[in-house]
């Protein structure tokens, strides 16, 4: 069984990797606009379903880390 003490410890961990990805994302979309005029189709398709794929992750994220706060308090 967690203790308060493990859940805020992963809280702590899950809102480290979404700043992760929100750092990664904000990475892919520059290389995004950057790279427009350069990519082939299948590489602008490539990055954008990454891009979807990273902040539904994030946004699942957020659930967790809202659902943990609230069994915290």
């Amino acid at each position: 069984m967690m203790n308060a003490d493990d859940i805020k410890k992963g809280i702590e961990c899950m809102k480290a990797q979404k700043k992760s990805l929100e750092k990664e994302i904000l990475n892919l979309k520059t290389h995004l606009v950057r790279g427009v005029y350069d990519m082939g189709s299948e590489e602008l398709i490539t990055v954008a379903n990454k891009i979807a794929y990273l902040e539904k992750r994030i946004e699942a994220g957020r659930a967790k880390i809202d659902l943990a706060e609230l069994i915290v308090r």
